[in-house]
């Protein structure tokens, strides 16, 4: 094909996209930053996924201008082969590898409080649709923890007396546990149309379980409670299902290395690799399912030492279970509009998908203008911020990242090959595509850079899409033509 021709080529697949609206984003600029969308009791901003017709795609567009799920259908045309100077993706299906389990978010005592102080209980279903519905982000994963984590207005342990109580004869849930996460549990499996996964956490047992380790505040598990602190999970279990609330998991610790730092100050307990292997004993393979990991060291580790897990251990689930912004900043924990830390969820969800990771869990579900409460002060960013007072809450740019992944990744999506060619205007794009139970192939595509177009070969069809600058587009096409 000559390459006065290929203009024509584009031209032909573009002509036939369209837009859709149906409840947009309610926009409202912050200065500096890009736009938040505005959720309030009489109007807040749905998406539905639109199933593909044979031989179209459809493409969803978030951007740093302002797209939030901008939603567009176009042609496909024959695949033609070659060298163009355009990026292409071939997609390879028969080349398949780990399987969704979910996305989602987490309960905490912070996100149920933050949930219930909406008064108004039109808004307050609205933010849960927002995540579970069809209409929102359709998440199937939910983590909680097992006790408080920093992200409480207290610091507290199930059954803390009577102390060095084996048998754990006063256990029991928090009231938190009854106020604030169960009634956020029942409304999200209430409002979503799927199997709910609930992770649950512990960050500290009761102290009296707990040696020092010398170093921080947190200690270690004094091995005389071993089968107490199994228990202790076993009663946490046995407490939520009566709740109608099922454990799908367990991480038995929150990020044990914290208890190693001299600096830690939210509640936390330390394993060695040593104990968590119990002197490795191969025999601990028996009782484990998967591995936990988290994304705060995304930015200097590279997504690829996942494969340190996954190669030596195929039969083990790899589960991201904790990522947020925000932490690392001295003064704006809470930063509105922000589109950078967009393109750090969307940077880290693509390296986790890419190296293994069967679903993607983000933190707090929602939380004030400070980021909090949090009894520690360790304020964070999440994707809803709530402003009661204001009777609403904002969607940042974090949820639509999250969103162009949940929405479109059903469980049971399998990761697929990807042969990609990259132009010199393009060596930054990132992707990532899976064949769905819904008989479709959908491709997130990353541009941090200018305005770009994309081929996306799929078998003897293709679609070009053209990519706004800094934006994030998922591309969904009827896998059998």
């Amino acid at each position: 094909m000559k390459l006065e021709n290929f203009d024509l080529f584009i031209q032909c697949l573009s002509s036939d996209g369209r837009a859709v609206a149906e409840f947009p984003c309610q926009p409202r600029a912050i200065p500096g930053q890009s736009v938040v969308c505005v959720c309030n009791a009489d109007y807040c901003d749905k998406i539905e996924r639109e199933a593909p017709k044979a031989n179209h795609y459809v493409a969803y567009t978030s951007s740093k201008a302002g797209l939030r799920f901008y939603k567009t259908t176009g042609q496909l045309q024959e695949a033609i082969n070659g060298t163009f100077p355009l990026t292409a993706l071939t997609l390879n299906v028969s080349i398949q590898y780990q399987a969704i389990d979910g996305f989602g978010g987490a309960i905490t005592d912070a996100a149920g409080l933050n949930w219930l102080s909406l008064t108004d209980t039109n808004l307050r279903q609205s933010l849960i649709d927002s995540y579970f519905s069809s209409k929102g982000l359709e998440y199937t994963m939910i983590r909680t923890p097992i006790g408080c984590s920093d992200f409480s207005s207290r610091k507290y342990a199930l059954n803390e007396l009577p102390l060095y109580d084996k048998q754990l004869s006063n256990f029991s849930l928090a009231e938190e546990d009854f106020n604030l996460k169960i009634p956020m549990f029942k409304a999200a499996i209430k409002a979503s149309n799927q199997d709910i996964y609930v992770i649950a956490t512990t960050w500290s047992p009761p102290d009296w379980m707990k040696v020092s380790n010398g170093i921080s505040v947190c200690g270690k598990l004094n091995p005389d409670y071993y089968q107490t602190y199994a228990d202790y999970h076993v009663k946490f279990i046995d407490e939520y299902n009566k709740q109608g609330i099922k454990i799908w998991a367990l991480t038995t610790t929150n990020e044990p290395s914290n208890a190693f730092l001299a600096t830690m100050v939210f509640n936390c307990m330390g394993w060695s690799s040593t104990d968590q292997l119990v002197a490795s004993d191969p025999r601990v393979l028996n009782y484990i399912d998967g591995v936990a990991v988290h994304g705060y060291a995304d930015l200097v580790i590279p997504a690829s030492i996942l494969e340190a897990v996954t190669n030596l251990y195929p039969q083990l689930k790899l589960m991201m279970t904790e990522f947020c912004e925000g932490y690392l900043s001295p003064t704006q924990k809470v930063l509105l509009g922000s589109w950078d830390r967009a393109e750090s969820y969307i940077k880290s969800i693509l390296g986790n998908l890419n190296f293994g990771a069967a679903g993607y869990v983000d933190w707090n579900l929602c939380l004030n203008q400070i980021g909090g409460p949090n009894w520690a002060l360790n304020f964070v960013d999440s994707p809803i911020i709530v402003f009661p007072e204001a009777g609403e809450f904002v969607k940042q740019p974090t949820y639509y990242a999250m969103g162009h992944f949940s929405k479109f990744l059903p469980r049971g999506s399998k990761r697929i090959h990807v042969d990609i060619y990259k132009s010199q205007y393009d060596l930054n794009l990132q992707n990532v595509a899976f064949v769905t139970p819904l008989n479709t192939v959908v491709v997130i595509l990353y541009n941090p850079a200018a305005e770009t177009r994309v081929i996306i070969k799929l078998g003897s069809q293709a679609a070009t899409v053209l990519l706004p600058a800094q934006s994030v587009m998922t591309v969904e096409m009827v896998l059998d033509q």
